[in-house]
């Protein structure tokens, strides 16, 4: 059977199709994840299929009668929301604004992109398309999933990600987007069975592999992914009741119990590996609620006291990780054992970054959206499109997924394929050109960022030796000042620097503002460490004791080592920095650092 229909419409759009569906399985599949970006090569690969995907805007034809879908703006809006705020001084580099308005201006083009498609091929026919993708995508990820679980060794080891924690994630290298995405595949399993293209046994065969790797994977979300997929088979099978709604509802209604049977399934001995870390199923973890709800409740506290402090444009993008070590600073309040950079609910973040413009952009968006489907014939296409997104708007409020541009680009793709609230753009022929030229300039970001990133990655943070090797701390600053000009690595180059400053008071001004600059991105141990030795040198003796204290209370397993360092450097800066080895050595050392 032919994955796509063969109509009379245009080739140029069932080629974008097919790419949009690599997109959809590729960037999922690919299993390197490296520092400083682990998802980058999955970022990256999203993004250039989904510029290649867009290459039919580049067409005339899409702009005769053009409308726009009212969701296209909302990224526009907040994209303009981060360009105030870098203009404020609320983003500590410009270069962060920038690259989150890049990833927000691609989401409008996948939005006029999921448009165009709509208005030239049939829902359903891009419906069945893609599931095929994601069905294979979740098939291969599934397996990936097994085979790390059971430690098989197989000629494509090095494509396969290693498990190193007891839940499974496949190449995603993260368990609950490796269960957003395998949901994903389940309800395409059940489209493609309710059209008949898939028949009951296949069906049913997929569905328990799925399952099972759910089950394998441990995110307690799943339970409400498979919930969200009935209560839409319900509601379509109410609507509309057929062949094709009764298949779907069936199907829906015995996952829950087909996801239960597999909590038991994956626990019977003979299904449990020798060797390896242990394994925990999504039903374990569902019952370690302390787990996973007091450490978001924090969060989402925190992200509410972000809100309070500046309620109309928030605190700055990327600010969140900075306001959270004051945070866990002031009240000793630890919602983990490592820094979070994301509140884990997209609206109570957009809040506490972005204040209450960027939260009504993004909320009163999603909610005209969805107000717009009052008029829409509900059939199993639409099933398919409102569980994918159900999926990921879930996702969205426990956790981030919408900061990769995997998962984004899906999501935007979605929301203009069902966008039914549109407006008619009078200036077509500059749309077009604006359109042209943000693809163009996409793809010229793109090919630029690869040679720099794969650099960055290897004099830093690969195994791999530069050649020639980097010898002193000169030379390495002047390897980096290489790459230091690609804006998307300016926050990352500056990080690593901060790490190899030695505190001195050679260029203490500037080791100052480059330290500070760089907590503010990631206020990681070293560095708010570093920038209390720095202010202590700068003759700041107050504000280096309050970041010290910070830093004890934060980073307590740190204070050995920095007591070695300490002693060494108030050899020769003794007025300076006694104080600070005095503070490290007494009061810390006795649990009574003052709050």
């Amino acid at each position: 059977m032919a994955i796509l229909d063969q109509s009379d419409r245009p080739n140029f759009l069932r080629a974008s199709v097919l790419l949009i569906g690599l997109a959809w399985t590729l960037p999922f599949l690919q299993p390197w994840h490296r520092y400083p970006l682990t998802s980058f090569y999955s970022e990256w690969l999203a993004l250039a299929l989904g510029l290649a995907a867009a290459l039919p805007l580049l067409r005339r034809e899409p702009w005769r009668d053009a409308t726009v879908p009212m969701i296209a703006l909302a990224p526009l809006g907040l994209a303009v929301v981060f360009a105030v705020q870098a203009a404020l001084g609320r983003v500590p580099y410009a270069e962060q604004a920038l690259t989150a308005g890049l990833y927000l201006l691609w989401a409008a083009l996948m939005v006029l992109l999921g448009h165009a498609l709509g208005r030239g091929l049939t829902l359903d026919s891009i419906a069945r398309t893609l599931a095929w993708f994601l069905l294979a995508g979740g098939l291969l990820n599934a397996l990936i999933g097994l085979v790390q679980h059971y430690h098989v060794s197989t000629p494509f080891d090095f494509m396969v990600a290693r498990k190193l924690i007891p839940m499974i994630s496949g190449n995603l290298g993260q368990f609950n987007h490796y269960a957003a995405y395998v949901t994903l595949a389940l309800a395409s399993v059940a489209y493609l069975y309710c059209r008949g293209n898939l028949q009951g046994a296949l069906a049913t065969v997929c569905a328990a592999l799925f399952l099972v790797v759910l089950a394998l994977a441990g995110s307690r979300s799943t339970w409400l992914y498979l919930g969200a997929l009935i209560v839409l088979a319900v509601l379509l099978h109410r609507l509309r009741r057929g062949d094709g709604s009764r298949r779907i509802v069936v199907f829906a209604c015995w996952l829950l119990p087909g996801f239960i049977s597999a909590q038991w399934l994956v626990t019977l001995p003979f299904m449990v590996p020798d060797e390896g870390p242990l394994m925990m199923t999504s039903g374990e973890r569902l019952f370690q609620v302390a787990s996973g709800v007091g450490p978001r409740l924090q969060l989402w506290g925190e992200a509410w006291q972000m809100f309070l402090g500046a309620p109309v444009f928030g605190a700055g993008y990327g600010q969140f990780a900075w306001h959270h070590f004051l945070h866990e600073a002031s009240s000793g309040a630890s919602a983990g054992p490592w820094m979070f950079n994301h509140s884990h609910n997209i609206v109570l973040h957009l809040m506490a970054e972005t204040g209450v413009v960027g939260a009504l952009i993004i909320v009163g968006a999603a909610l005209a959206w969805l107000g717009g489907l009052r008029h829409v014939k509900f059939d199993p296409a639409w099933w398919w499109l409102l569980s994918l997104l159900a999926v990921i708007g879930i996702h969205s409020l426990l956790e981030y997924p919408l900061w990769y541009a995997y998962f984004l680009g899906v999501a935007a793709l979605l929301l203009g394929l069902g966008a039914e609230r549109v407006f008619v753009l009078r200036l077509a022929r500059a749309g077009h050109a604006v359109v042209g030229l943000g693809i163009i300039a996409g793809w010229l970001n793109l090919i630029g960022v690869l040679s720099p990133y794969r650099e960055f990655e290897r004099l830093v943070f690969s195994s791999e030796r530069p050649n020639p090797p980097v010898a002193t701390e000169q030379d390495f600053a002047q390897a980096l000042a290489k790459v230091h000009r690609e804006p998307l690595l300016v926050p990352y180059v500056e990080l690593a620097v901060a790490y190899g400053i030695t505190p001195s008071k050679e260029k203490l001004t500037e080791k100052l503002e480059l330290t500070t600059r760089a907590m503010r991105f990631a206020p990681v141990d070293v560095v708010v460490y570093r920038q209390a030795l720095l202010l202590a040198l700068a003759g700041r003796a107050v504000a280096a004791r309050e970041q010290f204290e910070r830093a004890l209370r934060v980073y307590p397993h740190e204070r050995a080592a920095v007591v070695a360092e300490l002693e060494n450097l108030a050899r020769r800066y003794p007025v300076e920095l006694t104080p600070l080895l005095e503070l490290a050595t007494s009061n810390f050392a006795q649990g009574r650092v003052p709050r």
